[in-house]
């Protein structure tokens, strides 16, 4: 603005402008400028007279008041004079005119891909540094004129927040995007100041403008990225959880809100060992300080006690915490028991097998070498006497039946051993027990046999193997009660069958009782071999049961009697 020359300055006021040692102006009631002093005109076209809606608000109030009133920006005192209508403004140093700095500047901001500005607000004015057409592809002049123009090429989702920076007090940064010259929109972060008038009314912005369209670029790669990986970590079935160096949730994924028994939101910020205090006993806690203290990633297989499942467990530790990693093992590790326990079983079925074997080998050679030895007799020497003859031929016999028996027994046995199973049916449970019985009682000796009644029932059953079962302790029963002893059998139904066997024979031993269900065992072998038996009987007998679902138990004392129970199922 050019000073005005058309007023004549009082002397007073000439006077005071040329004492100044300052540069001063003078100004009029609406701030407008009507004189300068020598110092501000030695600057020439180097200073530039502030517009008169900047200092007319401070110059009012100073000549109201009747006192200097002192503004920051500018740095300006304005003084009124005694002069109706007249103020003096005295700068602490002259306005300088908008001028950018020089070729090194206009480099860094190529460099930067940045430009500067400054908004005249008053007068509507926009200025901008050289390097806008490389921001924006615009020539200052192909703009539209005025903020409002530069507002037109606004995005529209940002517009709200680029006009409300005129509300800033202080310096503002924001970010929106700009439609550049070829018609995609770029991203600006915008940093200035808002200069404010007396009043506190906005006269003019100015600030520096930064492309920042690759960064932005990179962060919304980066949080597409995240927003996959957190959508394949969630769609996975492992657990998968991040802790920050104070052990508090960062993130966890679906399968970990399973595993933990809670949701995202209510574990984000907290710490695991105050959430899960029953971690502290386990061996998650102690790897996963190892793992922070050392630095390195570790393995480990952990069981999971309020799901009581296995995980396989790996903790990977950084400088921001450590991310940790449960895949569900159960199913493998409960395999693996169920193959260790086959192991086991196999184990013992081998061994129990080889004992089998020699067992059997034993047992069949007894009968073979008195049948052969017999045979060899009758052979060497045929004219013996008619009654040693005939005592061999008896001798033969015998062990050759209970050859027969033994075989039949242990062919039992192998079928079983191969699962061989019953064949069940719907049968009279009485009518089993009484053919049993029948049979029973050609094989006693002057024994005194006692069947209690028995009740009239269907049971699922096969009904030849349960006849096999009673035969059989009712054959031990007899052959180890020397006679007239009793023999008595009780059968009670209900929920079960409950068969009875008690005898008054010799007994076994509390020490020998353990073994009596063993292949080929006999307490007293001798005894057993005069009793004709094969040492298979309770073996077979066990197995039937355990066929049908059932127990069985032996109760005896030596030299008083035995006692046989067995239960079965009715169905």
């Amino acid at each position: 603005m050019d000073v005005r020359r058309d007023q004549a300055i009082p002397s007073v006021a000439e006077a005071i402008l040329k004492a100044l040692p300052l540069p001063a102006l003078l100004l009029g009631e609406r701030g407008e400028v009507l004189g300068a002093n020598r110092l501000w005109q030695r600057m020439g076209g180097q200073a530039e007279p502030p517009e008169p809606g900047v200092l007319e608000p401070a110059v009012r109030r100073a000549l109201q008041q009747g006192e200097p009133v002192l503004l920051e920006q500018p740095r300006v005192q304005i003084t009124p004079l005694e002069a109706p209508g007249l103020a003096v403004a005295v700068f602490a140093e002259a306005p300088q005119p908008l001028s950018w700095p020089g070729e090194r500047y206009a480099r860094a901001e190529r460099a930067a891909g940045a430009f500067a500005y400054a908004w005249e607000l008053p007068e509507g004015r926009l200025r901008y540094s050289p390097n806008l057409p490389q921001v924006t592809g615009y020539d200052p002049e192909e703009l539209p004129p005025g903020p409002e123009g530069w507002y037109a090429l606004v995005h529209p989702d940002d517009l709200g927040p680029a006009r409300e920076r005129l509300e800033a007090r202080g310096p503002f940064a924001l970010e929106y995007r700009l439609r550049h010259k070829d018609g995609r929109y770029r991203w600006l972060l915008d940093r200035g100041e808002v200069q404010r008038g007396a009043e506190g009314q906005a006269l003019r912005v100015v600030g520096y403008c930064l492309d920042v369209s690759a960064a932005k670029e990179a962060q919304q790669f980066l949080e597409r990225t995240r927003r996959q990986v957190i959508q394949v970590l969630d769609s996975v079935g492992d657990a998968f959880f991040v802790l920050d160096t104070a052990w508090r949730f960062t993130y966890l994924n679906r399968a970990a809100e399973r595993l933990l028994g809670r949701k995202c939101p209510q574990l984000i910020g907290k710490n695991l060992w105050e959430e899960f205090p029953h971690l502290r006993q386990t061996a998650i806690y102690q790897n996963f300080l190892w793992a922070r203290d050392s630095g390195g990633s570790v393995a480990f297989e952990a069981l999971y006690m309020p799901l009581r499942r296995w995980f396989e467990v790996r903790a990977y530790p950084d400088p921001q915490g450590l991310a940790a990693y449960f895949h569900d093992i159960h199913d493998r590790k409960e395999a693996e028991e169920a193959l260790r326990i086959s192991e086991e079983r196999y184990r013992e079925l081998s061994e129990s097998q080889k004992r089998f074997v020699n067992d059997a080998a034993h047992e069949l050679r007894a009968p073979l070498t008195a049948i052969q030895g017999n045979l060899d007799l009758l052979v060497e020497f045929p004219q013996m006497p008619e009654q040693d003859r005939a005592e061999a031929l008896r001798e033969t016999h015998r062990e050759a039946r209970r050859l027969s028996r033994l075989v039949n027994d242990m062919l039992a046995l192998a079928r079983g051993d191969a699962g061989r199973t019953v064949h069940k049916r719907w049968v009279r449970l009485e009518e089993v027990v009484a053919s049993a019985w029948a049979k029973a009682r050609s094989l006693a000796r002057g024994h005194r046999l006692e069947l209690a009644p028995v009740p009239p029932l269907e049971v699922h059953a096969d009904p030849d193997r349960l006849e096999q079962l009673l035969l059989i302790l009712l054959d031990n029963a007899l052959k180890y009660t020397p006679p007239p002893g009793r023999v008595r059998l009780e059968v009670e139904a209900g929920q079960e069958v409950r068969f009875r066997l008690t005898d008054e024979g010799i007994g076994i031993a509390p020490e020998d009782l353990p073994h009596v269900f063993e292949r080929f065992w006999r307490a007293d072998p001798a005894r057993s071999r005069d009793a004709d038996g094969t040492g298979l009987g309770l073996s077979i007998a066990r197995w039937i049961v355990q066929q049908h679902g059932g127990s069985i138990a032996v109760e005896s004392e030596l030299g008083r009697g035995t006692t046989v129970v067995v239960h079965l199922p009715v169905a």
